[in-house]
């Protein structure tokens, strides 16, 4: 690795190719990917907190089509040779941003379901109020999960901190 970062100077002309593995930089560049992609949603969140079922799922959709962009080693459940402790919790860092800002976009709907408010005659409507619904709660749980998971390593103060 050492190697490769020396050939990286202000007049490179030609990249290094990208590592197959995880480096210490790796998390960053998928956070900065993430916060890129999806900045368009907390902007709309912020200015518009009551977003409708459709719009939520849409938004839904552009969070999932990030995560599925993700290299391998960087996907919840894949099995890396990498079991640096940077790494791990680089990686259970990302999906628990990835799972919170899906609760937030679709709490909202899910809480207007809880006091009644969200429930109305179009069968089409209902159902995409459903399904916001399923993925708030299937968000929840999975955030849950892994936090569960990764605290069974010991938590350092700012793994706590991010945890929490």
């Amino acid at each position: 690795m050492s190697n490769r970062l020396q050939c990286l100077t202000p007049r490179t002309t030609d990249l290094p190719p990208e590592s197959l593995e995880p480096t210490l930089y790796s998390s960053l560049k998928a956070q900065s990917e993430f916060h890129i992609q999806t900045n368009y949603i907390s902007n709309r969140l912020l200015a518009d907190p009551g977003l409708s079922a459709d719009t939520a799922l849409s938004f839904g959709m552009a969070i999932d089509m990030w995560a599925q962009a993700l290299p391998s080693y960087f996907q919840p459940n894949s099995q890396t040779s990498c079991q640096h402790r940077w790494f791990l919790f680089a990686r259970s860092r990302l999906w628990w941003r990835y799972w919170n800002l899906k609760i937030i976009v679709f709490r909202h709907i899910l809480l207007r379901r809880a006091i009644g408010r969200g429930t109305g005659p179009d069968s089409a409507a209902q159902f995409e109020q459903e399904e916001c619904k399923r993925i708030c709660v299937d968000a929840a749980h999975s955030t849950i999960l892994s936090i569960h998971q990764y605290s069974t390593l010991g938590l350092t103060r700012l793994e706590g901190w991010y945890a929490t």
